[in-house]
């Protein structure tokens, strides 16, 4: 068994962490943190802080493609968001190797471009790995399935899709199908939280932070304002807000 595949074996019940190198440059820098030190470190974004000790896979990326798969332990969380994996020395010497030539392109058929079955009838049986690059790469189909999986790091990475636009991201938000997460994730996003459709969308939608919706208020257009004033769907804190803007 390769020291990879061993990896993947011992993270069927570990926690799903990832890490996406932006260039050779970052990859160079990971590599020789864990030449030094024997660990990695990463930012855990909206995924919760695991406990000290608990064993994490780690998928790395680069520039979105599939790079490694190893396994590790946490032994430090660090400010901002950070924690530091240490992984055994078959793991090390899979990183040190890594080609950046290596790094795995999503195939078409994994994308929910082309196959004899449906995206959806294939979707459970995929790997984590898999899911990632559905994700990231897949189609308008296949990010509206992503975003129905119980997992905050797929949402997240679904705003990564070079194919996503910001009326895909209103329409999603506003037909229900986007998580906290997703919604956190598109706060982040100025060019996408700017836009008035999305802005709507997020206004009223549950999963926006209260006090990001009520703000939106005063941007979103009067027409809608006054919709959400009468009652409806929306919360209502948010339906005060829009009384008020209305009646000013």
């Amino acid at each position: 068994m390769t020291s990879a595949a061993a990896g993947r074996e011992s993270c069927v019940d570990a926690m799903d962490l990832m890490l996406d190198l932006q260039d050779d440059a970052a990859l160079a820098a990971l590599k020789a943190d864990v030449a030094t030190h024997g660990a990695l470190s990463l930012p855990l974004g909206d995924v919760a802080p695991p406990t000290l000790f608990a064993r994490v896979a780690v998928t790395i990326c680069l520039q979105g493609n599939v790079l490694a798969e190893v396994a590790g332990q946490v032994v430090q969380l660090l400010p901002g968001g950070l924690v530091a994996v240490l992984v055994d020395e078959a793991a090390r010497a899979h990183l040190i190797d890594a080609d950046a030539a290596a790094a795995r392109a999503p195939a078409p058929a994994a994308l929910g471009d082309s196959s004899s079955e449906p995206l959806w009838a294939r979707l459970a049986d995929m790997s984590k790995v898999e899911k990632l690059k559905l994700a990231k790469h897949g189609n308008a189909d296949a990010r509206r399935l992503i975003l129905k999986l119980p997992d905050p790091m797929l949402h997240l990475q679904v705003l990564t899709n070079p194919g996503l636009t910001a009326n895909e991201v209103a329409a999603l938000i506003g037909g229900g199908a986007a998580s906290p997460s997703f919604i956190k994730g598109v706060l982040a996003r100025p060019e996408l939280a700017g836009n008035l459709a999305v802005m709507e969308a997020m206004v009223l939608s549950p999963h926006t932070p209260l006090h990001d919706a009520i703000r939106m208020v005063d941007r979103v257009s009067i027409e809608l304002a006054r919709r959400i004033a009468k009652g409806g769907k929306a919360r209502g804190q948010v339906v005060h807000a829009a009384k008020r803007r209305v009646t000013r």
